[in-house]
Formats: C-alpha cells, structure tokens, sequence
C-alpha cells in the first residue's frame, strides 16, 4: 500500500481532478502481479470513484461498472448477480482473483424490503427517512441538531443496509462454495 502522495491518484472529482491525478503506470499493482501469475483477473464495481482512468484498471482484464441502483435499493444485489454471472462465464482453468465494490451501505440508507420496512420505528415521528438529501439538508446545510429519536431511526436504516449487505455477500460466499 502506498499513501495518495505516494501513488498520485488524488482526487476522484472530474472537476477538482489534476491531470497527473492518476497511479502511474511504474507502480505494479496486485492485480497486475496476479495476472502475470496466470490468474484471470475482474473488477466488478458499483461506482465511479474508483475510475479506470485514473489507474485503477491496470492489471484488469474485465473492468465493469454494474448498472442499475447505486447505493440503495438493490446495488448489493445487483453486484452480487453480475459477480456470480462472470464466475459462471469465465474460464474455469485459470485461478481467478475478483474485485468487487460494494456501496452498500453508504447513503441513502434505503434497503430493499424487507430491510427496510423492519428498520422504521414503531413510534418515531420525525423526518429521517433514510436519505441522503434529507439528512444533508436538515443537518448539515440547515444546521438542524438532530434529537436522539432521529438518531436512532438514523441508525436503524443504516444497520438494515448492513443486514441486507451482509445477506448478499452471504450469496455471494455460497456461490464459490457451491459452483466454483
């Protein structure tokens, strides 16, 4: 591991980006290393922070931003089909090494059913709901300080994200065991 100064790749921000902001080509990276070795490598991702152009696909033989929800609704499970998928469809005689970037949970914290609806309060009246508009602008751009109910609903959607990630990374592992 190298820090950001080290490894040049700043900033993720198109617009506050600098056009050395990239990993130089120089360093070898791990999925370089495994590829070299022999092994088929993949990066499957759920964002575009993590950009090939700013160096992050070197040593990639497959890089794809799965489509469909980012980090709400179903992007777990999204992530956790197209990984599945490619390790159906790759070659089976080559050892593999695969990325994969989950955004679950970052907010919104707005898990599928039955997540999220588990994670509501019986009795709480306020007005988090679990996205990332509303928490920025009552906390952060309104300067509203939150009441300990808020927090707790706060809390509870982002551990329904947890529980729901943690179902489909559950897949996930059952996946390899069972078929590869």
């Amino acid at each position: 591991g190298l820090s950001p100064q080290a490894h040049r790749a700043l900033r993720y921000n198109k617009e506050k980006a600098l056009p050395d902001d990239r990993l130089q080509e120089s360093l070898v990276t791990l999925p370089e290393k495994f590829q070299i070795s022999g092994y088929d490598t993949a990066a499957l991702l759920k964002t575009v922070v993590v950009d090939k152009n700013h160096g992050f696909g070197q040593g990639f033989s497959t890089w794809r931003i799965v489509e469909g929800d980012m980090a709400d609704k179903a992007s777990a499970t999204q992530l956790t089909t197209a990984a599945l998928d490619w390790l159906d469809n790759r070659s089976q005689d080559k050892p593999f090494f695969l990325y994969l970037h989950y955004m679950d949970p970052h907010s919104n914290y707005l898990a599928p059913e039955p997540w999220y609806s588990q994670a509501r309060l019986l009795d709480y009246r306020g007005r988090v709901n679990g996205t990332y508009t509303q928490v920025d602008q009552d906390y952060q751009q309104k300067g509203v300080v939150p009441v300990k109910t808020d927090l707790q609903q706060l809390r509870s959607f982002y551990q329904a994200e947890v529980k729901y990630w943690d179902n489909e990374f559950g897949k996930l592992i059952a996946g390899l065991i069972l078929n590869h």
